[in-house]
């Protein structure tokens, strides 16, 4: 899936710097549009599963910016703005996996 967690948890504390990590990634591949807006789109309403569950995972991530583009596109374009001005200003990009 364009939507899997390339940053693997090993122990349980590594769960909150994953999901940190793949927060940036996902921004990283929706301000570079490897990921789209209509691929978002594409998750309202479906259910996400991982094996994480019901731990929170990259899932409730997906589900969160899903959520966040639909209720305010406006501000999700903004978000994207910004993160691309960083990118063009050559600033530190998503920890590699």
């Amino acid at each position: 899936s364009i939507f899997a967690n390339p940053y693997k948890v090993e122990t349980p504390e590594e769960r909150g710097t994953t999901i940190d990590k793949y927060k940036i990634w996902l921004l990283e591949q929706i301000a570079t549009g490897t990921i789209t807006k209509q691929d978002l789109l594409a998750l309202n309403n479906k259910k996400l599963i991982c094996y994480c569950s019901p731990k929170f995972c990259h899932g409730n991530v997906l589900k969160d910016t899903v959520e966040f583009l639909i209720k305010d596109e406006l501000a999700f374009n903004e978000k994207v703005k910004l993160y691309k001005e960083q990118l063009n200003s050559n600033s530190p990009k998503s920890p590699k996996p």
